[in-house]
């Protein structure tokens, strides 16, 4: 599912919220991660999400823009991507920016499309900053089309974590403990109305948005690409009583389902190469149900990987010598 925004006056807005920010933030010390998964109709000037206090200062913002290209605005500077939009109204995109003091960079579809490394001080923690979804302030630009499960974090994350959520992963899979905000905008851990208990919901804190004009709910596949079905917790992991409603239509006893049957859906969506071989990079840092530290995925990953590489090693020297 997702919000549809139709491109003239709808947003989703939470003022004076200061999303983007933690109290480990300074002016020259700083890092947190935004994505979210997109459907832009057509190529157009439109905002995806902004956190702007209006001023050059306290201003983040991501877009597209006309001739297809994706840019994130930061203070008085900003990166552009080369075209990447289609001109037509059906695909999907997963666009994520990380943003520290020392370095930006987007990513389209876990391909990184611009960068910039330089260092800029900015103080996140300002009063009124607030934070849009579907609209860029600057350019005063409305997005047009779909936008779903967005999500930032208080933290840059790594390439297997950008490529478990290219690959469809929940955003709840990824480092939960250090999400700022999630909007699923639709998805499986809320209504299916387009209001603050519903479709709005901050389902982690407690930045619900309000709607401007009147963005609309839209019950599109739950796979955003011919290579991304999304995969959700079977199990919802916030910290509020939303009732949890599975994306999939398969019935499953929650109680058998254990750590290797979530690390095996989550690894095999995400294949890589090693040693000329498909292997799976994970990525993943997974938590028990009480939000504690459980196994690190990443060292199962890597051990799966070593013995199927070594086992395909074997079976090619069985066969030719």
């Amino acid at each position: 599912m997702s919000i549809t925004f139709d491109g003239t006056d709808d947003y989703l807005y939470k003022d004076n919220c200061n999303l983007l920010d933690d109290s480990s933030f300074n002016s020259t010390s700083y890092s947190f991660t935004v994505s979210c998964w997109i459907r832009p109709d057509g190529r157009h000037n439109g905002g995806i999400w902004e956190n702007t206090s209006g001023s050059s200062g306290g201003r983040l913002s991501f877009f597209t823009i006309s001739n297809g290209k994706f840019r994130l605005r930061y203070k008085n500077g900003n990166i552009t991507t080369g075209a990447l939009v289609a001109t037509n109204s059906t695909t999907w995109y997963h666009v994520l920016a990380t943003i520290a003091y020392g370095s930006r960079v987007v990513y389209v579809d876990n391909s990184s499309e611009a960068d910039n490394t330089s260092n800029i001080s900015s103080d996140h923690s300002s009063a009124g900053i607030d934070f849009r979804v579907g609209k860029e302030s600057v350019e005063d630009s409305y997005f047009n089309g779909d936008i779903a499960e967005l999500a930032a974090w208080k933290v840059v994350l790594t390439a297997g974590e950008i490529a478990s959520l290219s690959n469809g992963a929940s955003p709840l899979f990824v480092r939960p403990g250090s999400m700022l905000a999630y909007y699923p905008l639709g998805g499986p851990y809320v209504g299916s109305t387009a209001a603050a208990a519903g479709g709005y919901r901050d389902v982690l804190n407690t930045n619900d948005l309000a709607e401007a004009s009147s963005p609309a709910f839209a019950g599109t596949p739950t796979q955003f690409s011919s290579s991304a079905g999304m995969f959700y917790p079977n199990t919802y992991m916030g910290t509020d009583t939303i009732p949890f409603t599975a994306a999939s239509t398969e019935v499953v006893d929650e109680t058998a389902i254990t750590g290797d049957d979530v690390l095996h859906e989550i690894i095999t969506a995400n294949p890589r190469s090693q040693a000329g071989i498909t292997v799976y990079p994970g990525g993943i840092n997974f938590k028990k149900r009480d939000n504690t530290e459980s196994i690190d995925a990443q060292v199962q990953v890597n051990e799966l990987n070593d013995r199927y590489v070594k086992s395909r090693r074997a079976n090619h020297e069985d066969v030719h010598g």
